[in-house]
């Protein structure tokens, strides 16, 4: 059995760059501090207040020697003077005149008011600039105006490089576990008579796809979860489309792939015949089974490592029906309605051929499968392949009953 680890090669080159730019991002030169409550502008007569809330993110103390906010105004000399600049701390008229000390996970209340300059009232935050004391060290950081910074993109991104890790390394285990168990479905079948086991799809091969991307919404839908409220769940969709096929000279006995061992007592079987009306196709690489439901039973060449003719006589198998000699002889044993067409008399065999389809090639196609039992797609290159010979050395009656019946339907037949 050969697998396909494309799957699993994407979700990990996707955890590696996930996981880089989750990285990169915690590397970049961010401040400490972050915004927690978006601070806001109040007038409130000749003032002006403000509202907000700082907090050290860091694992060790540091000092806020500096803090200035930029503001524009809703005055005419905007335009001429530019944004109003405040320091919240520094001036001793503030209410930080000294540099403020901060402890890992501490905030720092942003609440006092100040009187407007003239006519210049302050409408909104355009720009926080802060200079931090950390270590000995002092650097100056641009503030987001309001809550979070580049550390949570990082959390998320290193969260979604382990959900396609967990992912990735959770398709090889699966597909390791269906090499083993594909090799215990073919030494069972090596103990069967005619037996011959695969893998394949009943329904469509899709649903498997589909199964796989919902869960995977699930999954970045937890992470997302856990990264805003702090915690998440997801659930595993099932496709139910791949199964463990088994075929024997009674027909296709169709089991779980997740079976530790298999058993056609805990199969259910499909016998051969069973599904009279079925089409068997060979399509890019599969062997392809429709039913008038269109269910499909599909089986992959390259993947079982099986030889596409064989499987494709397989599933004619369940195509066809045991019963088809009798149900030619029910066919030419119909009561007459027209005359018969003969270009040969006086013999003891004949031959029946179909020499035209007429317009009604829909109903002959349907009597050419009923007469001879193939299935629908060599019925349809029969009619297109006129003249055709439907029966060889058979007697009188029933080639003139077979060459009557299709004269029913508008087709003409010669009797040679």
């Amino acid at each position: 059995m050969k697998v396909k680890k494309t799957g699993a090669i994407v979700m990990f080159a996707i955890a590696v760059v996930c996981a880089l730019i989750g990285v990169a991002l915690m590397l970049v030169n961010q401040s400490p501090v972050v915004v927690e409550n978006e601070i806001t502008i109040v007038p409130s007569g000749t003032r002006y207040e403000w509202r907000g809330l700082l907090r050290n993110t860091s694992i060790r103390p540091i000092t806020i020697t500096k803090l200035r906010i930029t503001l524009t105004t809703d005055d005419a000399e905007y335009a001429v003077s530019g944004p109003l600049v405040v320091d919240l701390i520094g001036e001793s008229e503030m209410a930080y005149a000294d540099p403020v000390d901060l402890d890992p996970d501490e905030g720092l209340e942003l609440d006092g008011a100040k009187d407007s300059y003239g006519n210049r009232v302050p409408v909104a935050v355009e720009k926080i600039e802060i200079e931090i004391n950390a270590g000995g060290k002092v650097k100056a950081y641009t503030l987001s105006k309001s809550s979070g910074n580049m550390k949570s993109w990082s959390f998320l991104l290193i969260v979604l490089a382990a959900v396609f890790v967990f992912a990735g390394a959770g398709q090889i285990t699966s597909q390791k576990r269906q090499v083993k168990q594909w090799e215990v479905g073919q030494a069972y079948a090596a103990t069967l008579d005619g037996g011959t086991f695969v893998y394949g799809y009943i329904g469509s091969k899709g649903m498997d796809k589909k199964a796989a991307m919902k869960t995977l919404g699930s999954a970045l839908g937890a992470a997302a979860s856990a990264l805003l409220v702090g915690a998440g769940s997801y659930r595993i969709y099932g496709g139910n489309a791949r199964k463990a096929l088994l075929f024997t000279t009674d027909g296709l006995y169709v089991g779980d792939v997740q079976a530790k061992s298999y058993s056609i007592d805990r199969m259910e079987l499909i016998p051969n015949g069973g599904l009279v009306d079925a089409v068997v196709e060979k399509k890019a690489g599969n062997v392809v089974l429709t039913d008038n439901n269109k269910t499909s039973i599909i089986v992959n060449i390259k993947e079982n490592d099986v030889d596409e003719n064989r499987i494709y006589e397989l599933l004619q198998k369940l195509a066809s029906s045991e019963q088809a000699d009798q149900a030619a002889q029910d066919f030419v044993s119909a009561e007459p309605q027209t005359d018969a067409v003969w270009t040969t008399a006086n013999k003891s065999e004949y031959e029946v051929v179909l020499t035209d389809a007429g317009s009604n090639k829909i109903e002959v196609v349907k009597l050419v499968r009923e007469l001879t039992g193939m299935d629908l797609t060599q019925c349809a290159d029969v009619i297109s392949e006129l003249p055709y010979t439907l029966w060889d050395n058979v007697d009188r009656e029933t080639a003139e009953r077979t060459a009557e019946r299709f004269a029913e339907v508008g087709a003409q037949v010669e009797i040679r």
